[in-house]
Order: structure tokens, then sequence, then C-alpha cells
């Protein structure tokens, strides 16, 4: 019960501690959930890995992500970013050829705001 009902809320935890540069803080309170976290936690926490530019935490959670979900495009998307950002070009390439191979193809995106 405590997974359902308090899951948005350890998400938006977790962004707002990692948005606020405090990386090592949001992972802590990552390793002391009651529940292993799902995509949604970590791709919070990804997400501010790529703001605050930390290719280490990124690349882990980023493997991580992939563990979780193999067929979501946007983990391979997030983790070849990450990459780029730690100057690791030749991976974040090989991480565009690994989706192309299996399969995986990005969704564009659109607004219908103007």
């Amino acid at each position: 019960m405590f997974r359902f009902s308090y899951a948005c809320i350890t998400v938006a935890l977790v962004d707002l501690i990692g948005r606020a540069g405090v990386l090592a803080d949001a992972v802590k309170l990552v390793k002391s959930l009651l529940f292993e976290a799902d995509a949604s936690v970590l791709g919070a926490l990804l997400g501010a890995c790529k703001i605050h530019e930390d290719a280490e935490l990124g690349n882990k959670v980023g493997k991580q992500l992939i563990g979780l979900q193999p067929e979501h495009c946007g983990q391979y998307v997030a983790l070849s970013t990450v990459k780029a950002l730690g100057n690791n070009w030749a991976e974040a390439e090989e991480m565009r050829k690994v989706m192309v191979e299996a399969g995986i193809r990005k969704i564009p995106a659109y607004s219908i705001l103007s």
C-alpha cells in the first residue's frame, strides 16, 4: 500500500532534491526507500544527473533503468545523453546503435502549444 499511495511523493522528492544539485542526498533517499526504486524514481534521478552533468552517477542509474525497462526508448536516449555529457562520444553512439539493433525507435515528440 505504501508504494502505491506515496510513490508520486517519492518521485517528487527525488526530483526536487536532485534538481537542487544535492545528488548525494537524492541517492541516499533512493537507497532508503522501503520498496525497490522503480523507473519513475530512477528517471527523476537520471534527469538530475543530466541537469548537473554528473556522468558517473548518470551511467549507473541509466544502466539500472535499462535493466528495468529494456524496451523503453527514453532510457537509451537519456543514457546516451549522459554519456555525451561525460565526453564519452563513442559510448553515446554505441547506445544509439544498441537501440537500432534492438529495433527500439524513439517516438518523435510534438506540442500543440504555440
